[in-house]
């Protein structure tokens, strides 16, 4: 999640939009993460994981990369570092 957020930090003047999602958990749970980590990106709230079963998420973290089109155009699974992030999105 750190390195999301330094990604999120890095790329926000870019055409790059990071955007969490949280998978089953209250949004009272995930906005205390998420303050007490410091965490500034968005999270999509899927509380009846209705977004992990459109997306087909079988593990957690997984991380999509969807164009302007909403075009899967990349994947990763498990925790990636900052420079995995930028490979996935070049």
């Amino acid at each position: 999640m750190s390195h999301l957020d330094e990604f999120h930090r890095t790329y926000i003047d870019k055409d790059v939009v990071v955007i969490g999602i949280s998978l089953g958990e209250k949004p009272e749970t995930v906005r205390t993460f998420m303050e007490e980590r410091g965490y500034n990106f968005p999270v999509l709230l899927d509380e009846e994981l209705d977004v992990g079963f459109t997306y087909q998420v079988r593990y957690t973290p997984t991380t999509y990369v969807i164009n302007k089109e909403g075009k899967i155009i990349g994947r990763g699974i498990g925790p990636l570092d900052f420079e995995k992030l930028k490979e996935i999105i070049q």
